[in-house]
């Protein structure tokens, strides 16, 4: 997304390390599917570990897919030997990954607790280069992964003029992560698009508007595309035939054609609208992590 402003000011909290955790995959209030593709520490119960010899924990640990009653992962030089024949009832059905009941096996972390901050994420993209940062603005706050890899970590931080987050990296153009716009908490979210138009953000026509997307979503959020509507409706189906990457239809917050980004509204919170930028790969951003005040 193409950068808005100069950026203004960030405020990260000051976190206090809570006693290490153990977070079971069966826990009801928590939304693993956040967890997909991401790094975690595992911890198994006596009996999986008896039954089929396991260690007693696994670090770094990349969920691969999320079942009703199990949970499964890929394999890793760091996970047990998948080619011992005691583990075969742990292997999927194309051996490629290995699978545990929801219920035997938990994610093991050390929580920042911090006031007015959603659960820290127990995932990391990276666990020896990455480390969760609650970052606050004004009214909104939410957790990012700051990286080390070959170079400092770009930190995300908070551009009052834009109310949103925003990614600055060395060298790189600004990007903007997250926007935060405000409405009356009985309107719908279609309340917002005279902003939107005017700030150039969407085309300024009637032929895009919000939709509720089918998308699952985390407790207490609801996931929303801006979807066009009309001809312009009418261009992006003739642009998908062609088998290329349609432009985006409704502007750079519009329905994504070359990234992962939409729309969310916190039932807790209907006098807000977020949009969150994923970028095409493996996000640092947790968006169901985003909390309002």
């Amino acid at each position: 997304m193409k950068a808005l402003s100069v950026l203004l000011a960030m405020t990260m909290a000051t976190p206090a390390l809570a006693a290490e955790k153990l977070l079971p995959f069966n826990d009801a209030n928590t939304y693993f599917p956040a967890a997909k593709d991401k790094q975690v520490d595992l911890v198994f119960s006596d009996a999986l570990k008896a039954k089929y010899g396991l260690a007693v924990d696994y670090p770094g640990m990349v969920v691969a897919e999320l079942k009703p009653d199990a949970v499964c992962f890929a394999p890793s030089e760091q996970g047990p030997e998948l080619k011992d024949g005691k583990l075969k009832p742990l292997l999927n059905k194309t051996h490629e990954e290995w699978c545990a009941p929801r219920s035997e096996v938990s994610a093991k972390y050390d929580p920042q607790e911090i006031a007015g901050a959603a659960p820290q994420p127990f995932f990391l993209t990276d666990a020896k280069h990455c480390k969760s940062v609650w970052v606050k603005g004004e009214g909104i706050g939410v957790w990012w992964e700051d990286c080390t890899y070959d170079a400092p970590p770009a930190p995300l931080q908070y551009d009052a003029k834009l109310s949103g987050f925003v990614l600055r990296p060395p060298g790189e153009s600004e990007n903007t992560l997250v926007l935060q716009f405000r409405k009356k908490a009985e309107e719908p979210p279609d309340a917002i698009l005279p902003e939107l138009k005017a700030r150039g953000l969407i085309p300024n026509d009637d032929e895009c508007k919000f939709a509720a997307s089918k998308e699952a979503a985390a407790p207490h959020f609801k996931i929303y595309d801006i979807m066009p509507l009309g001809k312009r409706l009418a261009e992006y189906k003739k642009q998908q035939k062609t088998g290329d990457i349609p432009d985006e239809p409704c502007g750079s917050v519009g329905l994504a054609t070359d990234y992962v980004g939409y729309w969310l509204i916190d039932d807790r919170h209907p006098d807000r609208v977020v949009h969150v930028d994923l970028g095409q790969d493996t996000s640092a951003l947790d968006p169901f992590s985003i909390s309002f005040f």
